[in-house]
């Protein structure tokens, strides 16, 4: 088949246990029972492929909160070949200015208490029947 094909989803997560290390001032925030939202589009080309998402977690802290804490982000290209795929993958993960007791504000700027980003290359496998 030619052309670009299109991929696209939602996930909706809940997180049954997990935690949030604050480094400054240091604390752990128990996020257990919080929810999340993945949503991505990927296009392939021949054996070709690009694409990203963004995930929203909804930390679940002093009861139900809607304001999302942070915002993860990848990106994602490379080849695949059958079942084996080689690729390169981005992901950062960004406080969301919203939630502002997890951030502080210096010379009039908004500074988070956490970022984080890597950079991976990767060989992935498969086996079952193609997605």
């Amino acid at each position: 088949m030619s052309g670009i094909l299109l991929a696209a989803w939602l996930t909706l997560g809940w997180l049954p246990q997990g935690g949030l290390v604050v480094y400054d001032p240091p604390a752990l925030i128990d996020v257990s029972g919080s929810f999340l939202v993945d949503m991505g589009v990927e296009a392939t080309w021949g054996p070709i492929f690009a694409g990203g998402s963004l995930i929203v977690p909804v930390w679940k802290a002093e009861g139900l909160n809607f304001w999302p804490s942070q915002l993860i982000s990848t990106t994602d290209m490379g080849l695949e070949l059958g079942p084996v795929r080689l690729g390169w993958r981005h992901t950062c993960a960004h406080v969301v200015a919203p939630y502002l007791p997890l951030v502080s504000w210096r010379d009039g700027q908004l500074v988070p208490r956490w970022d984080s980003a890597y950079d991976m290359v990767y060989l992935r496998m498969e086996s079952g029947g193609k997605k």
